[in-house]
């Protein structure tokens, strides 16, 4: 394949083929399956469609992993390449911007559809266990397939027109969401609108909202999935969500390729990144006091740093407080109209733990990726180990910083979190099998947490991009196979959950000590 058209295409595919990564997570996929399989053939007695179950199980990680990759993976195609400055480069060869565009994303996208293929052959024994034909399989796989195309598409526009990878994974997260998730709640307030005699129902402009709200309705993944994954599926494997989210992607390609020129022409040197610090003079958030202020000497020096510089200061703190209240504001009017006239505090304060609970997990195992990573990129482990602390007190005060901007997540998640467990406390105090039960349950998932905090800052300091979807991946790979063997050992869930929970900690301290090991050896080697 000698085209310059395919050169820089063909070079990447041939090296993430001999790459040894790529069959390692192959491998890792496929033992996901047979874990999985393992599981549903052990409950085959208690479910009525065990493979229903099973390819149910597999199909929801599977689409999951997609889009946390197409955060990760697929958004730093050309976003790496402006951040290492190499960009420059590649626009100094015969390359023209195609090329460029095939050789850095659509080689990743055949590596990423290589990944679900390689699982397919295992995924068909779902039709031996009973509960799922081969036209859902197939139709599901190819209702993934389309959605991977999707994605790799957005995040490649995102990748060209964002400077900075984490920028254009939000950019990619953000087209995502206005294409699958607006569409419903405009459908629905346009049906309050026309009820309340603000709207005319039957206008052209009210037919022509609703036709494109469901079209990109019905072409968002999760709604194919779910009409799949219903018992008696008769539809077709190619289906309009297929069509749609390819004509999509070939979209949101040529609007990449069309950008291309306008956002990669100049090529400049980032500075590490300031976050939402403002540094206008006359900037709004400078004359609310959003700002640094003045900066910190000794030890509070790189705390400072990473508060303001990466975790956005007070600017993000009060954004945060806005986001979680204004949520918490809309989940309470819902539930006070649901439940009108009877005690619904307590159905609010249920979901709305559990939400705060997953975003506080979420934001911390995104600075986990990207605490230590940052400065890897940026090559200032060098310069960071020549201040007078060693390198566990600076890791220690990175740590530090990024726990500081969880306190509005923290504050939001108190107040419910204390009203339930008051409510419990009042219904089951006496209750001796409740108070054991409860601090098992948070002892397991402390160390879960734990457990994937430092998976993911070790994978960070390991691998180049896509540390979060892998670390999830692995962890819930091993939580499920040691769930499994300690409930066999031990027959108690109290004591499997004190077991697995002390297995965690123990492979947590060991990764503590890795990452000490491996911020050294970045420190003497980043210079």
């Amino acid at each position: 394949m000698r085209s310059p058209l395919l050169a820089l295409f063909n070079r990447s595919l041939r090296l993430d083929a001999r790459a040894r990564s790529t069959y390692l997570v192959r491998a890792g996929l496929v033992a996901f399956v047979l874990i999985v399989l393992f599981n549903t053939a052990s409950t085959l007695a208690y479910v009525g469609a065990p493979g229903l179950s099973f390819f149910y199980a597999i199909v929801e990680i599977n689409l999951w992993f997609i889009t946390l990759t197409g955060l990760s993976y697929f958004a730093s195609a050309i976003a790496e390449e402006k951040e290492e400055t190499t960009l420059g480069l590649l626009r100094m060869t015969d390359l023209n911007a195609v090329s460029i565009l095939l050789g850095k994303s659509t080689s990743r996208l055949c590596g990423a559809l290589l990944l679900l293929l390689a699982q397919l052959p295992f995924t068909l024994l779902a039709v031996t266990l009973g509960g799922v034909s081969l036209t859902q399989i197939f139709a599901a796989y190819v209702a993934l397939f389309s959605y991977l195309i999707l994605l790799s598409s957005v995040a490649l526009f995102a990748s060209v027109a964002c400077p900075r990878t984490s920028s254009a994974a939000v950019l990619t997260g953000g087209l995502l969401f206005v294409m699958f998730v607006v569409p419903y709640w405009l459908m629905a307030w346009i049906g309050i609108w026309v009820k309340l005699g603000i709207l005319i129902d039957g206008n052209w402009f009210v037919r022509g909202v609703n036709l494109v709200c469901a079209g990109l309705v019905n072409a968002a993944p999760f709604t194919r999935i779910n009409a799949i994954l219903t018992t008696g599926f008769a539809g077709k494997i190619v289906s309009y969500q297929c069509l749609a989210d390819l004509v999509l992607g070939a979209a949101f390609f040529v609007l990449a390729w069309l950008s291309f020129e306008r956002f990669a022409r100049e090529q400049k040197e980032l500075a590490p990144s300031r976050a939402w610090l403002a540094t206008a003079r006359r900037s709004p958030l400078r004359r609310l006091g959003f700002t640094a202020g003045r900066a910190r000497t000794g030890l509070a020096a790189v705390r400072w740093k990473d508060f303001h510089f990466i975790n956005g200061g007070r600017a993000a703190i009060v954004f945060r407080l806005l986001v979680f209240t204004a949520f918490g504001a809309w989940l309470w009017h819902q539930m006070a109209k649901q439940y009108a006239g009877r005690s619904w505090v307590f159905e609010f304060a249920i979901p709305f733990t559990i939400i705060m609970s997953l975003v506080l997990v979420l934001e911390i195992t995104i600075d986990a990726s990207r605490i230590f990573r940052l400065e890897v990129r940026d090559r200032t482990w060098s310069s960071l180990a020549l201040l007078p602390m060693s390198l566990r007190t600076l890791a220690y005060q990175k740590i530090l910083a990024a726990l500081l901007a969880k306190i509005p997540t923290l504050l939001i998640l108190s107040a419910p979190a204390t009203l339930l467990l008051a409510e419990r406390l009042n219904a089951s105090w006496h209750s001796s099998d409740f108070w054991v039960g409860f601090v098992m349950v948070l002892f397991y998932l402390g160390c879960l947490v734990i457990f994937q905090v430092h998976l993911t800052a070790y994978l960070s300091l390991r691998i180049k991009r896509g540390a979060l979807p892998l670390a999830g991946v692995i962890s819930y790979i091993g939580n499920t196979v040691l769930f499994g063997l300690t409930a066999v050992a031990v027959r108690s869930g109290q004591a499997s959950a004190i077991l697995d929970g002390s297995i965690l900690l123990g492979v947590s301290g060991w990764l503590h000590y890795a990452i000490g090991c491996r911020l050294q050896r970045h420190a003497a080697n980043d210079g």
